[in-house]
C-alpha cells in the first residue's frame, strides 16, 4: 500500500485518486512495464526550434467602390390609394 503525496493517507494499490483529499495518485511503473512502453514507440520527436514561428499573411481589405441601395417599388395595393 502506498501514502497519498498530499495528505498521507494510506491508499489502495490500484488507487487512481486519493479518496480523502481527491489528489491523483502517481503510478508508479515497474521496470519490466517501462521497457514494454519504451518498444512501443511509434516515431520519434523533435522539438521545434527558437524563433521558428512565422505568422501567417493576412490579405489586405479592399472595400466596395460604391454601393447602391435597392429601391424599393410601389406594389399595386400601394398604388390604389
Amino acid at each position: 500500500m502506498a501514502n497519498c503525496a498530499y495528505c498521507g493517507t494510506r491508499l489502495d494499490d490500484n488507487a487512481k485518486f486519493c479518496t480523502a483529499c481527491g489528489a491523483q495518485v502517481e503510478q508508479t511503473i515497474s521496470q519490466p512495464e517501462a521497457a514494454q512502453q519504451s518498444e512501443t514507440v511509434q516515431g520519434s520527436y523533435t522539438a521545434p526550434t527558437q524563433g521558428s514561428y512565422t505568422a501567417p499573411t493576412q490579405g489586405t481589405y479592399t472595400p466596395a467602390q460604391s454601393y447602391t441601395p435597392p429601391v424599393q417599388t410601389p406594389t399595386s395595393a400601394a398604388a390604389d390609394s
